[in-house]
């Protein structure tokens, strides 16, 4: 790992052991719009969170899931790396307007979800009025706390790919610290996938603040987010796609 701008150092934030949960994430392309916010929903994401609700509904029934989660995208921010500039030809830029996390008690629950009947239903119906659609597989590789979905907040699922996906691990520690420095961030879940799954990004992470409002102005204006944060990312050839969700549901019961 190459570290730079080394003088600004911010602590390194607290993690605790991984859970053993699996995780199944599906993203979603949907709209898409010519500025970061979402604003208007189209007839055709409706459509999809229409029958994704009632799926899901099913899919917490089935053995082995504790809790199933649906979002929409509130904000996509405009991609403004160079890295990933060079390579968005090469690599899907995520931009996943819909997404949903199942989380199971271990990971071979999470393979047996990918083999349920509604499971599949609604994967082959996102992938037929969708312009793109995502699964993958996933456990829990490193934590600060668990995400807590039992109130509104702003959700971000960021969606990393590395040239060394080996670095990912040790970049986003280091990283991490300024999130927890200087947006009170307390809870994460950095989600990796499993070794079989031919996954498009190399982690997902995962965390909730309570209040935008209180977040956007520190991403917008705080110089050390692209000092510290950007400028090692740029230096381990890591490209970020963070996209910032409303929780539409839940079933955890």
């Amino acid at each position: 790992m190459e570290i730079v701008n080394k003088h600004l150092n911010y602590p390194k934030a607290e993690l605790i052991s991984p859970n053993t949960k699996g995780y199944v994430h599906i993203g979603v392309e949907v709209d898409s719009s010519l500025f970061p916010l979402f604003l208007v929903t189209s007839k055709t994401k409706k459509e999809l969170i229409g029958r994704a609700k009632q799926l899901l509904k099913e899919i917490r029934k089935q053995q082995g899931v504790v809790c199933v989660s649906l979002f929409k995208a509130a904000i996509i921010p405009p991609a403004r790396q160079s890295y990933l500039d060079s390579i968005k030809d090469r690599i899907h830029v995520a931009k996943f307007d819909i997404a949903i996390l199942i989380e199971t008690k271990n990971i071979d629950s999470a393979k047996k979800v990918c083999e349920y009947k509604n499971f599949h239903e609604l994967v082959e119906f996102f992938e037929k009025k969708a312009s793109f659609t995502h699964v993958t597989v996933m456990e829990n590789a490193r934590r600060i706390a668990e995400v807590d979905k039992s109130k509104k907040g702003i959700y971000l699922f960021n969606y990393f790919y590395a040239e060394n996906p080996n670095d990912l691990l040790p970049v986003w520690e280091y990283t991490a610290g300024w999130f927890t420095a200087n947006t009170e961030l307390d809870n994460s879940t950095l989600l990796r996938p499993i070794k079989e799954d031919k996954s498009k990004f190399g982690v997902i992470n995962h965390c909730r603040w309570d209040k935008l409002s209180s977040l956007l102005p520190k991403l917008i204006f705080m110089k050390t987010l692209r000092l510290y944060v950007g400028a090692n990312f740029e230096a381990n050839r890591i490209a970020s796609m963070p996209i910032l969700y409303r929780l539409i549901n839940i079933y955890n019961n």
